[in-house]
């Protein structure tokens, strides 16, 4: 865009010029023609001595941003790097029961494997304060037990993802990569179709499982504030599959008060996906369509909420 304006100002300036030159050849007093040759030759002088100068401006300007570019990529790829590190040391230690030898194994999970192990795998007790107490009078109450966060999710709500440890086992991870989108949005230098060049190279970088942890970080989390919007800005949820995410107590009650558990399965996702949409910009307890879907997609996600909205008030 600026590209253009520049051009249909040179352009605009070297026609006046012209309009100008010719006028004056026209109009012009002196009858001897050596003279208006003179003339001419100095307003061609002009000409050539702006563009020069406009020429020498823009080449200083192209090639400012040729080097903040190469500083520019040169950090962010080192920046894609080191999260990718990040992710691989994840790592967790476990005991668990082997019950045909009543042992006790040593496990490790290791890397991506985590994000989905702690998402689906990892057995965890429900940590609401309903569920400390076991009404029969057991210390520990197996009843509270589900496996991965989204089964406690489902079962005790999404109060659950503050209750639990498992979370803040992805800080460090969380912290660097909205580092990593703040550090391509803060680049002035970049257009916005260029910043979503590279915040589509660290989307590509994501699996499914980071995607869902996204989710709920930037939901119920320490996303909410500063990362959410970054994530709605640059479609970072993308790619995310729908049926991995929870459908979380509150939500479901809804769907039950309401008697469509049935047909919401039917119809749509049955998870939280659909009841945290929203086309209302800066909603903290919702996410903007434009978080899953690009500008040419926007359409798509304002027809599944009022989709989502007709069956909720049927």
């Amino acid at each position: 865009m600026r590209k253009k304006i520049a051009y249909c100002f040179c352009f605009l300036v070297l026609l006046v010029l012209i309009i100008v030159l010719a006028k004056s050849y026209i109009c012009s007093r002196e009858t001897d023609e050596l003279v208006k040759i003179y003339y001419i030759g100095g307003v061609v002088s002009g000409i050539f001595a702006f563009g020069a100068f406009f020429v020498a401006v823009w080449a200083n300007r192209t090639q400012n941003k040729t080097g903040n570019l190469q500083r520019f990529e040169t950090t962010f790829f080192n920046m894609l790097n080191l999260q990718q590190q990040i992710t691989n040391d994840l790592v967790f230690h476990e005991n668990v029961s082997d019950d045909e030898n009543e042992t006790q194994k040593h496990q490790e999970i290791q890397g991506r494997e985590l994000f989905r192990y702690f998402w689906e795998g990892l057995y965890l007790r429900s940590m609401s304060e309903e569920e400390q107490e076991d009404t029969f009078g057991y210390e520990d109450n197996p009843l509270a037990y589900r496996n991965g966060l989204k089964g406690i999710i489902e079962d005790f709500g999404s109060e659950e993802y503050d209750y639990q440890k498992i979370p803040s086992y992805f800080d460090h991870y969380f912290r660097h990569l909205y580092t990593i989108v703040k550090f391509v949005h803060n680049a002035d230098f970049l257009t916005w179709e260029e910043k979503y060049k590279y915040t589509s190279i660290v989307r590509a970088t994501l699996s499914r499982y980071e995607l869902v942890w996204i989710y709920y970080n930037c939901i119920y989390g320490a996303g909410i504030k500063k990362f959410k919007p970054l994530v709605e800005e640059y479609s970072l949820l993308k790619n995310i599959r729908e049926n991995l995410l929870a459908l979380s107590k509150e939500n479901k009650e809804i769907l039950s008060s309401k008697n469509k558990i049935a047909s919401s399965k039917k119809r749509f996702s049955y998870t939280d996906y659909e009841f945290y949409l929203t086309n209302e910009k800066g909603d903290t307890n919702r996410y903007h369509i434009s978080a899953f879907y690009n500008k040419q997609e926007l359409n798509k996600g304002k027809d599944l909420i009022k989709e989502w909205t007709d069956f909720l008030n049927e």
